[in-house]
């Protein structure tokens, strides 16, 4: 339903080092710079493992500000894996980025939480971001527990306010615990 952009763009700064609320840089959406925050780096000793230490924090972004979050999966050449966390402050698109944590490179997958409440009321990035043309103000039906069909472009995980689940097209979705 959502168009999921997978952008790189302007971003300035290594991943590590960057503290919460970091500007990494900005991304162009409909012919506006819109700035992408750092919120955390996480690591595992597998992509899985690396979802469920990001699950919190995404979480804690979609329940206690409403925004989406997430990350490219990465990994590095002895078998761990990494995930920067950033927010457009969008709810209702992620754009993801291909940085990685110092040391590592992107896998293809990517990690993205959708909003905890069934229902937003779009904000001028929304507006930005919208494939409908949502205008800031307006309430939308949230994609909530479970991937968009944009979301099925690509292989990868969703983080949802009960559950992180994983893709790899339409007929392959598991749990991941």
């Amino acid at each position: 339903m959502w168009q999921r952009l997978a952008v790189l763009v302007g971003l300035m700064l290594g991943a590590v080092g960057a503290r919460a609320d970091d500007v990494l840089g900005e991304v162009e959406v409909a012919g506006h710079r819109v700035p992408v925050f750092a919120l955390a780096t996480v690591q595992g000793d597998s992509a899985d493992a690396a979802v469920l230490a990001a699950a919190p924090v995404l979480r804690a972004l979609a329940e206690h500000e409403g925004f989406e979050g997430g990350g490219m999966v990465c990994q590095d050449g002895a078998g761990q894996f990494g995930v920067v966390l950033q927010t457009a402050r969008s709810q209702i698109n992620m754009p993801i980025t291909t940085l990685c944590p110092v040391g590592m490179k992107p896998t293809g997958e990517s990690v993205h939480s959708h909003p905890a409440r069934p229902f937003v009321v779009t904000n001028d990035i929304d507006a930005l971001f919208s494939g409908r043309g949502h205008r800031a103000g307006e309430s939308v039906t949230a994609e909530g527990a479970f991937f968009s069909p944009a979301d099925f472009a690509a292989p990868g995980y969703v983080v949802t306010p009960e559950r992180v689940l994983y893709q790899h097209g339409r007929r392959e979705v598991r749990a991941v615990h």
